[in-house]
């Protein structure tokens, strides 16, 4: 589903693309991809074909599997930065 142009000023936000496509600010990003959004970043997200994905909030979230990896220290990338395991 789209999503129209807004900004998160309360907590950054994270999400992985379980399937299909997504592209905040007209950037592609696809299955198996993470798609990370720093606080008050604007942005959009359009599709083609619809998507599926895992959302977090803030910066308590770790992931591990096969490795540890904290999502915190991703989020201090750039906005919309392609994150591949």
């Amino acid at each position: 589903m789209p999503v129209k142009l807004h900004k998160h000023d309360d907590e950054p936000r994270f999400r992985y693309v379980i399937s299909g496509d997504l592209a905040p600010n007209g950037v592609e990003y696809g299955t198996g991809d993470w798609v990370t959004v720093p606080v008050g970043v604007e942005y959009d997200v359009s599709t083609i074909g619809g998507y599926a994905t895992i959302a977090g909030y803030g910066m308590s979230c770790e992931c591990s599997a096969p490795r540890e990896t904290n999502v915190s220290t991703s989020l201090k990338r750039a906005p919309f930065d392609r994150i591949n395991g």
